[in-house]
This record gives structure tokens, sequence and C-alpha cells, in this order.
């Protein structure tokens, strides 16, 4: 308990670096990028970790299990404020990434795309598993107080989407990797218009060596 405790302390400790995105404005567009990327990786495995090692390993065992182990309900809440609190992180950097579809945000990386993608994959996949493991039919012939209970943030029937994610990851890994697309295809346009800016006011200015991007033997 004391590991993931203090690594939940740490995670939410530390603040948003893309809310303060402006506090690193001394370090390159590809730091910045690294640090956003670095936070956000950190958060979905940190979100991971809490539902299935935690969350789920206690309301699988049931109100009776729960009742002998008192000492045991306030950690628990614990850990359940702490993935509402990424959860809400995690809103954040989807509206970020739905933005950014749109209008091209330098913060925002390839990168940063492909790791809520692939978190957002892996944890739909063990929730599969999960409730394939549920549907064990030695769980209608055990007592019913024995039963798995419904975990406040997993098993929400309706979820504002505001600060909450959805159970069913399916439609948002469709929308995130559509995101994605859109993003490439700013960023690629976005490029070029910067790359020809710069031809068409420094070439004049440049060796030839310097154009073709070929040290100089007087260097």
């Amino acid at each position: 308990w004391q590991y993931i405790r203090d690594k939940s302390n740490s995670a939410l400790s530390a603040p948003s670096v893309i809310s303060n995105i402006e506090e690193l404005n001394s370090q390159s567009l590809k730091a910045k990028q690294t640090c956003v990327v670095k936070q956000v990786r950190a958060h979905q495995q940190l979100m991971t970790e809490i539902e299935f090692e935690w969350l789920r390993q206690w309301y699988v065992q049931g109100s009776k299990h729960a009742k002998l182990h008192p000492y045991w309900h306030k950690p628990i809440e614990d850990l359940i404020s702490v993935f509402r609190e990424l959860e809400k992180q995690s809103v954040s950097v989807l509206k970020l990434c739905e933005d950014s579809a749109s209008k091209f945000s330098p913060i925002v990386s390839e990168e940063l795309f492909d790791t809520i993608i692939e978190a957002a994959e892996e944890r739909m996949q063990l929730r599969r598993s999960w409730h394939k493991r549920l549907q064990d039919i030695i769980f209608q012939s055990i007592p019913v107080e024995e039963r798995p209970t419904k975990c406040p943030v997993l098993d929400r029937e309706t979820f504002d989407s505001s600060c909450e994610m959805p159970e069913n990851l399916k439609g948002l890994t469709k929308n995130l990797r559509m995101w994605r697309a859109q993003f490439m295809s700013l960023r690629e346009n976005e490029c070029t218009t910067v790359i020809c800016k710069d031809k068409s006011k420094n070439a004049a200015s440049l060796t030839k060596k310097e154009q073709k991007r070929v040290a100089s033997n007087w260097e």
C-alpha cells in the first residue's frame, strides 16, 4: 500500500505540464513535447495499475470481504480519489488532442497521440479480459455477499464527459486515431509553410553549401 500511495502522491503533487507549459519557455520545443509525453505516460500507467491491481481486485471480493477488512476502506477511497483526478487530467489531454486535429498545436506530438492510444487500447483489452472473467458461472453459485460489487469509478452507467472517461474505450480510440491523422496532415502543412517561408527569406543570404546543408570547409 505504501508503494502505490507514494506513487500516487508523487504523480498528483507534480504540476500539470500542459497547464503550466509557459514555465518551460526556456526549453526547446522538443523538450516541451517530451515533458508532456513523459507525464501523460506516467499518469496513464498509474491509472491502469490502480484499476487492475487495486480497485478491481478489491471489489471482486464482495461486500463480506470489505466488512472483514475495514482498515482497507480508507486506502481504497484514497485510490478512487486518485483515479478520479487522473481521469480528469486525462480528459484535458483528450481535449488537447481533439483541438489539435483542427488547429495546429506545437506542444502536441505523434508520441503524445501514440501514448494515449496505446494506453486506451491496453486498458480496453484488460477490461475485456476482466469482464470475461466475471462471466464465470462460479460467481452465481457463491453467496451474494461474496459476489463482486460495483466500483463507483469503473462501473458507471453514465459518465460526465467533462471530467470522466467512458467505460467502453472503443469509440474513444477510434476518435483518437482520427484526430491523429488530422493532426499529422495539419503538421505537414505547417512544416511545409514554414520551410517555404524560410527559403524565400533566407536563401539569398546563404551559400550553396549552406542551402544544401553541407558543412563549409571554412568552419
